[in-house]
């Protein structure tokens, strides 16, 4: 592929652009191009009310037919909102916004949708989109894990406010745990799914902590894990719980998208065979559950020189092997793992400018739609002329 440095500066020369303008610095402007073709157009709904008793959806236009998101999605931290000069970007087609169940479904039958609405009309505002990433399991309200009809264990949270805590789980194949899980996602639907300013959101449900397929599995809860089933067991209730959430997302987001984050290590007790099969397992299950609606991501994108890595890379394969069948796409490592990425058991070789590079095209040559990318990398003006670049690649295809 060509460096995509030498194509930005090909690009930019092409379209007159001399860099000056200091308005363009600070809104991170690499040239005067048009807007996407994804972008949703401003809406003229009314502003919608932040109290936390309201299921109301937002009034909106007519639903778009589904098409699939495409081009640059800014990453923001969880809780909070993207900046101005990132809506003002144009190189960014939209944001990714994450939030916590508990945060948003306080109490049964009461929701704070103040976080996502804020968004949703920014993106309209700015002709862009919002797409949604919620965290369940261990971030269930209160009245979830207070349930006594929720099965529950005890792990170890791996990220998060309550990151390294030893906190009750609901089991991700519980039917308690999922049936609350489905009404928080109707509602969720009913309220964004027929704005043309909502681009997309995680399926999540079964998993523990963030938008990926993750469980617990540190040492004591790989124990925790083997007294509750053997791994066959324990694949086929997940199978089970994950075809589960994917009909309901199928039906409750109509017209619309939703992505399976995948990672290697999703499994306790799995091999690494068993964990390449299990990705295949839930991409197949995904895929051919909702055709028209599935996605498939992985949150770890980096910039190894994978001509020379030594370890094989079967979540951006399997992304690959359906790149145009269905809708794909990556999310880069946040800055402080991206900037040194494993290789062989070393730092990934190079400065900033050339690992951002090489990740990017990680992602481009695996034919994605979409690459999300933490907003302090989107904002970074050495990364300008790269991030130019892959945007004009994403919406060329």
């Amino acid at each position: 592929m060509r460096s995509l440095s030498v194509f930005a500066l090909a690009l930019l020369v092409a379209c007159g652009s001399d860099g000056g303008d200091e308005r363009d610095k600070r809104q991170g402007r690499a040239g005067r191009e048009p807007r996407s073709a994804s972008a949703a157009p401003p809406s003229t709904a009314a502003p919608p009310s932040t109290a936390t008793s309201t299921s109301t959806p937002l009034p909106s236009p007519t639903p778009a037919a589904t098409t699939r998101p495409r081009g640059l999605f800014a990453v923001l931290e969880w809780g909070e909102q993207a900046k101005d000069e990132t809506w003002q970007n144009p190189n960014v087609d939209g944001v990714v916004v994450r939030a916590y169940w508990r945060d948003l479904n306080p109490e049964r039958g009461k929701y704070d949708w103040k976080t996502f609405d804020a968004a949703v009309e920014a993106a309209a505002k700015h002709g862009k989109r919002a797409r949604f990433i919620v965290a369940p399991g261990f971030y269930s309200p209160h009245y979830v894990l207070s349930d006594p009809a929720v099965k529950q264990a005890t792990f170890t949270v791996p990220q998060g406010p309550l990151a390294e805590k030893e906190r009750s789980l609901p089991l991700p194949w519980d039917d308690a745990y999922l049936s609350a899980w489905f009404t928080f996602i109707d509602q969720l639907a009913a309220r964004y799914r027929d704005n043309p300013a909502f681009a997309y959101v995680s399926a999540t449900g079964p998993n523990s902590h963030n938008g990926e397929i993750s469980l617990p599995r540190e040492p004591s809860d790989e124990k925790t894990w083997k007294t509750l089933g053997t791994p066959d067991e324990l694949e086929q209730r997940m199978l089970g719980a994950w075809e589960k959430t994917f009909r309901r997302y199928c039906a409750a987001f109509t017209g619309k998208h939703f992505t399976l984050a995948i990672i290697s290590e999703a499994l306790p007790g799995h091999s690494k065979d068993d964990r390449k099969s299990y990705q295949e397992k839930l991409a197949k299950l995904g895929a051919e559950t909702c055709p028209a609606g599935f996605g498939l991501q992985n949150n770890g994108l980096d910039g190894r020189p994978v001509q020379l890595d030594l370890k094989p890379l079967p979540a951006w394969d399997l992304i690959e092997s359906y790149s145009g069948k269905i809708l794909t796409g990556f999310q880069t490592r946040t800055r402080a793992n991206l900037y040194h990425c494993k290789r062989s058991g070393r730092d990934c070789e190079g400065d900033k400018l050339a690992i951002f590079e090489q990740a990017l095209k990680n992602g481009l040559s695996r034919k994605a739609s979409f690459l999300e990318i933490y907003e302090k990398d989107l904002a970074d003006p050495e990364l300008k002329l790269l991030l130019y670049s892959a945007h004009t690649e994403l919406h060329a295809r």
